[in-house]
């Protein structure tokens, strides 16, 4: 099978696969594009099962993926300062709200 056919055979499943992990077309499309580039660069004649490597490269990346994503909201999180927040609202006058043009 070319690479091209191994392409166009595989990449539903693994769209599909990359989607059910990370919750977005865009970055599941991203993911198997980038899975495929590697692919593309390796030798593929030291790999037995292409789908099998395919399926467990496309899990891998996606796991890093959504890992990344949770150390950027932990950092976000963290660069907040939440409790100076929380006091600048408590010392905000919110008695001269206009709630009327809402």
């Amino acid at each position: 099978m070319t690479q091209a056919q191994t392409i166009t055979l595989y990449q539903p499943l693994l769209h599909t696969i990359a989607y059910n992990l990370v919750r977005c077309k865009e970055d599941a499309e991203d993911i198997v594009q980038e899975t495929f580039v590697k692919w593309l660069t390796i030798d593929q004649k030291k790999i037995e099962n292409t789908k099998a490597y395919l399926i467990q490269a496309v899990k891998n990346n996606c796991l890093n993926h959504l890992t990344s994503l949770r150390k950027k909201k932990e950092e976000y999180f963290d660069n907040l300062h939440l409790a100076d927040l929380l006091t600048k609202f408590k010392e905000t006058n919110l008695s001269k709200l206009d709630l009327d043009i809402i």
